[in-house]
C-alpha cells in the first residue's frame, strides 16, 4: 500500500493562493479581486504568485484546470463498459450529474459565466478541457461500443451527435437549476430513477420513456 507523498512548501503555496482566490472570486467577483488580496488571504509573496500563474489569469486558468481534474476523478476515463447497455448508460449519466454537480465545478462554472463574456480567450479554455472534452470522451464510449447501441438502420447520426444528445438528455434543468442555486429536488435513489427515466427516452423515444415512468409510479 502506497502512502500519499507529503505536499512540497512550494505546492502548499500554490494551494494556498488557488483557494484564496477560488475564495476570492466567489465572494467578491473576478474584476473586483486584485492580486493583493489574494497575497493578503493567502499570505504569499508577489513572486511565487507571478512565478506559479503569471498573474491573475492565470490563477483563473489553474482553477479551471483543477475543476477539470477533480470533475475526471469523480467521473473516471474507464474504456467502454461492455456491453455497452442502458443499464451502464445509466451509471454513466449518474456519474456525470454527481461529478456536474459538485459545488466546487458550480462555482467555477459561475465564474466562467461572469468573465466569459469579456474575456473569450478564458471562455474557448473552458470550454475545450471541460463541456467539449466531455463530449469527446461520451462520444469515444460511443464508438467502442456502436454495436451494443443497436441503432436503427436508418440512423446517420456520428457518435459525437449521440454524445451531445445523450448529455442534453441526461443533464436536462438539473444543472440549470444548480447554477440558479436550487439544490437537486431528490436523493440518490430518486436521481437514478430520473436519470433511468431520461436514458430510456434517448434510446427509444417518448414510448419507452413513458413505459419506464410508467413502472416508476407504479413502484412508488
Amino acid at each position: 500500500m502506497q502512502e500519499n507523498k507529503p505536499i512540497s512548501r512550494g505546492q502548499a503555496r500554490r494551494q494556498a493562493m488557488l483557494e484564496a482566490a477560488a475564495a476570492l472570486f466567489t465572494e467578491q467577483g473576478y474584476e473586483r479581486t486584485s492580486l493583493s488580496d489574494i497575497l493578503e488571504c493567502s499570505k504569499g509573496s508577489r513572486s511565487t504568485l507571478y512565478a506559479q500563474f503569471g498573474g491573475k489569469e492565470g490563477l483563473l486558468k489553474a482553477l479551471i484546470q483543477q475543476m477539470s481534474q477533480n470533475f475526471w476523478q469523480a467521473l473516471g476515463q474507464s474504456p467502454a463498459p461492455q456491453p455497452l447497455d442502458e443499464a451502464a448508460l445509466v451509471d454513466l449519466g449518474c456519474q456525470l450529474l454527481r461529478a456536474a454537480l459538485d459545488p466546487r465545478a458550480l462555482a467555477v462554472l459561475r465564474l466562467i459565466q461572469s468573465v466569459g463574456p469579456r474575456s473569450p480567450e478564458i471562455a474557448d479554455y473552458f470550454h475545450s478541457i471541460g463541456p467539449r472534452a466531455v463530449e469527446e470522451h461520451i462520444a469515444r464510449l460511443f464508438r467502442q461500443g456502436w454495436a451494443d447501441l443497436a441503432l436503427p438502420a436508418a440512423c446517420q447520426a456520428t457518435p459525437r451527435d449521440l454524445a451531445a444528445c445523450y448529455l442534453w438528455a441526461v443533464m436536462g434543468d438539473t444543472h440549470i437549476r444548480a447554477m440558479a442555486g436550487l439544490p437537486p429536488p431528490w436523493d440518490a435513489e430518486k436521481m437514478r430513477r430520473l436519470v433511468a427515466v431520461r436514458v430510456r427516452f434517448f434510446l427509444h423515444g417518448m414510448s419507452g420513456a413513458a413505459g419506464a415512468a410508467g413502472a416508476d409510479q407504479r413502484q412508488a
